[in-house]
């Protein structure tokens, strides 16, 4: 092993004083060789240079989250080293690559914005402490992260005056009777109405004024009008044509049915002309050779 060895090698371990040996990986042991011989005295393993072994790399990984969700952004993927190059063998590469994403313009931030506040309702008692509140709605939604809207309700305290006198409890009519049904409305409605209002702390009148049943009328289906006719399946001989309808108002409880929502008739029912086979003339002399 008195050889020197080439850059990023090493010499082969196990092989006698005194001789040359070829420089190969630490991991593999040889033998001295007699010169110009591939023999090994005393081994088995033959001594000749080691053959090039090219780098061997894993498959790519999946692509990695984009950096940005809009403007432009980046992503990663990775792959591993299966087996190192050796003795001057072709290199790995690369082991990590990128690429540009979701590079569609990022939409213009969109700040919520509300209405003015509303009146603020009535009272829930006229003395003693009560609560009222108001309301405001959404006039334009946030998008594009843009500013989130505030809140839309809010409550304050109100007549907060001790009572005076007796207490007065509130008293309600009986319901009223149900409506009448109407013409395309399933639905049916009464009320009731405030005798007299509480006052002084008395028990406050119940919120519900007015009740709604629903599937209750009867209502029949009602159809759009008939489209035109359509075009003919045929030009002569007798074809078809349709033409149909849909439904505006679909039956409920009980209601007539609309009927058929397309039809069809026949058209062009005159006989076609009598058909003329295609006649051709004789043919011509041969023309001129082209070679």
């Amino acid at each position: 092993n008195i050889d020197t060895c080439a850059p990023g090698t090493v010499a082969c371990t196990g092989c006698w004083f005194g001789t040359s040996g070829p420089c190969i990986s630490s991991s593999t042991v040889c033998f001295a060789y007699f010169p110009n011989t591939l023999m090994c005295p005393g081994g088995t393993t033959e001594c000749a240079d080691a053959s090039p072994v090219a780098c061997v790399v894993d498959p790519w990984s999946e692509w990695g989250e984009c950096t940005a969700t809009c403007g432009g952004g980046t992503q990663l993927r990775t792959r591993g080293v299966s087996s190192p190059a050796s003795h001057g063998g072709d290199a790995c590469g690369d082991l990590f690559e990128s690429r540009t994403c979701n590079t569609d313009a990022c939409s213009v931030p969109v700040a919520c914005e509300v209405s003015e506040w509303g009146a603020w309702d009535e009272c829930s008692v006229d003395c003693g402490g009560g609560t009222q509140s108001r309301a405001r709605s959404v006039v334009v939604p946030a998008s594009g992260g843009g500013a989130a809207c505030p809140l839309l309700t809010e409550s304050r305290t109100c007549n907060d005056d001790a009572c005076v006198g007796e207490p007065v409890d509130c008293v309600i009519s009986e319901w009223g009777p149900w409506s009448e049904c109407v013409a395309g409305s399933a639905d049916q409605s009464r009320s009731r109405s405030v005798v007299t209002p509480a006052s002084n702390g008395g028990s406050a009148c119940p919120s519900e004024l007015v009740q709604t049943r629903t599937s209750v009328c009867v209502v029949d289906c009602v159809a759009s009008e008939w489209s035109d006719w359509g075009p003919c399946s045929l030009a002569c001989g007798g074809g078809v044509q349709d033409r149909s309808r849909s439904v505006d108002v679909v039956a409920q409880n009980g209601g007539l049915a609309c009927g058929a929502l397309s039809e069809s008739r026949s058209c062009n029912a005159l006989a076609c002309p009598l058909g003329v086979d295609c006649e051709l003339s004789a043919w011509g002399a041969w023309g001129a050779c082209s070679s």
